[in-house]
């Protein structure tokens, strides 16, 4: 009995994956038209990792 649940719980997610495949697709594609790559922001300007890497550097460092 169980494996007559299972066996169609399974058909009805493959039904539902190929939709969402095409979905997913389009999105992507309309997204690239308009000019994004899909990533995030930056969050680290160039000011920032400057700072970082001179706060990091031996001058800076507390433990010896």
């Amino acid at each position: 009995m169980y494996a007559l649940f299972f066996h169609v719980m399974a058909s009805l997610a493959e039904m539902e994956r190929q939709p969402t495949i095409e979905r997913t697709s389009a999105g992507l594609e309309v997204a690239r038209e308009l000019g994004r790559k899909g990533s995030r922001k930056r969050q680290m300007t160039d000011s920032k990792i400057k700072s970082a890497k001179k706060y990091s550097s031996e001058e800076y460092r507390l433990v010896t």
